[in-house]
């Protein structure tokens, strides 16, 4: 893959999405056990790094084979 340009922008979106996705967690969170917490982190995790993920193709013109 070529380089790939995240830009400032693209990087404060993330960090937006990656806010936003924590606080609609955080109250459930709280009242997790230590196995939930992390099943709850991770979904949290795959959707924001999906986000990224669909960003970084966006601005490559999509998947390219390798």
């Amino acid at each position: 893959m070529d380089s790939i340009d995240l830009s400032e922008d693209r990087i404060h979106e993330v960090g937006m999405l990656f806010e936003e996705a924590l606080r609609a967690a955080a109250v459930e969170m709280s009242t997790d056990d230590l196995a939930g917490l992390e099943r709850r982190l991770q979904a949290v995790g795959r959707a924001v790094l999906g986000q990224v993920v669909e960003r970084v193709l966006a601005g490559t013109g999509g998947a390219r084979g390798g």
